[in-house]
């Protein structure tokens, strides 16, 4: 969990159009809060999509009685670990896994997968938060005001947000530049999904 608070970085946004700070997120309605909410969630659902080590998980899952595999609906990608086996999602609420290579979402084994999972801002480590939070920032910025001397202010915060998150991805991985990343895919974040897609509990 980042240090950030949903609405600190809805703040972060507002003020960097030169907008006044709001005391809650939780009004409906279209203002420039809402505008704000609607770009930082965008741009978290796009870092999540680029598959970090915070939103990647392994799992070992089994099909249920009728050979159907379902996933949780907060699954943005997925990938067989088998390179013979090429799989995608299909419908939503419930999810389920479908194989494309024998054209099925009929499973007869268990499958090792891995997964890309969309997570809330709150759960993001905190320098990707700045990352996201900075990049929202710029491009509130542009939407609403389009002044091009603070978009190159927002920029440069935007390229150190990201060069801090980028480090701390390579730390996470332990990588060099010697030997690249580790080769073992569990230096990620591991998860085995519990059988009941409806538990939600991570870490188990």
């Amino acid at each position: 969990m980042g240090a950030l608070k949903k609405l600190d970085a809805v703040n972060r946004i507002l003020r960097s159009a030169g907008e006044y700070p709001v005391s809650t997120i939780s009004g409906s309605g279209i203002n420039d809060s809402i505008l704000a909410i609607q770009t930082l969630d965008e741009q978290v659902m796009f870092c999540c999509s680029e598959g970090r080590y915070f939103n990647q998980t392994f799992s070992t899952i089994l099909p249920d009685v009728d050979g159907r595999i379902l996933v949780p609906d907060t699954t943005i990608a997925v990938d067989a670990t088998d390179r013979s086996i090429h799989v995608a999602t299909r419908g939503k609420t419930p999810t389920y896994l479908y194989n494309i290579t024998d054209n099925t979402d009929v499973f007869t084994q268990s499958i090792d997968l891995m997964f890309l999972v969309l997570l809330d801002f709150e759960e993001l480590p905190t320098a990707v938060q700045f990352e996201v939070c900075d990049t929202a920032s710029r491009l509130y910025q542009m939407a609403t005001v389009g002044e091009a001397s603070m978009d190159q202010v927002l920029l440069q915060q935007q390229m150190h947000s990201r060069a801090i998150s980028r480090a701390a991805d390579i730390r996470q991985r332990d990588a060099n530049f010697t030997y690249g990343s580790s080769s073992n895919p569990y230096n990620a974040r591991y998860q085995r999904y519990p059988r009941d897609i409806n538990d939600t509990r991570r870490g188990n």
